[in-house]
């Protein structure tokens, strides 16, 4: 799965940059950021489970490289994680995505197309689960405000949504005299898919360009 991971990040950073090379640089043409709104989103999504006492933790980020084209167009690599920890359960996702945007504005409001690899793993009262394998794919919205001239530290909310092709090769169990772990395991396919490894991505990138 990592060597998976690392062949399709070389491939297509190899490829974007040889394709673009020629370029002129005169403006910042790198980009690197972390997304702060997934971490916010899953640790209010933990403290919500917790206040019914069903789950330990669940947390995630997202880091990504952006190489700047031209002032309307990128390409960039965006890798994803969510781990989840309850009383009964242990999932893992990790996914890796390329990324297509266009500025049409020269670089502040953008349309952004994802198509990436995704993976689950996880396991249910000690015992361990076949992995499940995703093609992800997806849109956003996004605006990026730059604090430089336009190099240096920039902030990126963003909204879209990811959908997931795949089997899920998991099924959460649960507890039936606790609310929520009883609810998630009703409903394991549709949080799986709809928010731990797909669904509505709410993002606020916070970066450095170059």
């Amino acid at each position: 799965m990592v060597k998976k991971l690392l062949l399709f990040a070389v491939i297509f950073l190899v490829l974007a940059g040889f394709a673009f090379s020629q370029e002129d640089n005169t403006f910042p043409r790198h980009g690197l950021s972390i997304d702060a709104g997934g971490t916010m989103s899953t640790l209010f999504m933990s403290a919500l489970m917790q206040s019914y006492g069903g789950t330990d933790y669940l947390l995630g980020s997202a880091v990504q490289y952006e190489f700047q084209i031209n002032e309307h167009l990128s390409t960039a690599l965006r890798f994803e994680y969510k781990i989840l920890n309850t009383t009964i359960d242990e999932m893992t996702t990790m996914s890796l995505g390329g990324h297509f945007r266009w500025y049409p504005n020269k670089g502040i409001f953008f349309l952004d197309g994802m198509i990436g690899y995704a993976t689950l793993t996880g396991s249910r009262r000690d015992e361990v689960m076949p992995i499940s394998h995703y093609l992800k794919f997806g849109t956003r919205l996004g605006w990026r405000i730059d604090f430089g001239s336009p190099r240096g530290i920039f902030i990126e909310p963003s909204l879209g949504y990811y959908g997931v092709i795949g089997q899920t090769n998991y099924a959460m169990d649960y507890d039936e005299s606790d609310f929520w772990s009883t609810f998630l395991g009703s409903m394991d396919e549709l949080f799986i898919r709809g928010y731990f490894v797909g669904g509505p991505c709410v993002s606020f990138a916070i970066g450095f360009r170059f």
